[in-house]
């Protein structure tokens, strides 16, 4: 195309041309080769790493209550640097619903189990305090009728 546009030139620029058109056409063929011959390299951002994507869905799945800006932030503290939209985008291909599905989603039984701990510390005929273990004030349990 370029040797095409040096023809058009006047006779007078022709004759002060530095480059011939067998070079030009020479360039454009290596140019053309140059093109072709490059292995294809994807547009945007990289993936994400499937070792993160398994770790957001952990997150997910242990913590129905969390949304996707608290998991970015844990993910965060992690030293994990990812987007909320890349948190609910991961979340929405597993197949996970958003916070307010997944929490709830929960059972009876997958709530006592998680709450486990609190309850068995209480004990409904022992006295509990209202200020903290050895305190005066003590508040008695009521009992039902």
């Amino acid at each position: 195309m370029l040797s095409a546009l040096a023809r058009q030139l006047p006779s007078a620029l022709r004759r002060h041309r530095l480059v011939t058109p067998g070079t030009l056409l020479t360039w454009h063929r290596r140019l053309v080769r140059w093109k072709w011959r490059r292995t294809p390299t994807s547009p945007g951002r990289p993936s994400l790493a499937e070792e993160i994507a398994a770790l957001i869905r952990r997150l997910a799945r242990e913590n129905p209550t969390w949304g996707y800006v608290r998991i970015q932030g844990e993910l965060r503290r992690l030293g994990h640097r990812i987007a909320a939209a890349t948190v609910r985008r991961v979340l929405r291909r597993s197949g996970l619903p958003p916070a307010r599905q997944r929490a709830s989603q929960q059972t009876w039984r997958s709530f006592l189990r998680s709450q486990a701990h609190t309850l068995l510390a209480y004990h409904p005929t022992r006295p509990q305090s209202a200020h903290g273990p050895g305190r005066q004030s003590r508040v008695l349990p009521v009992p039902r009728p």
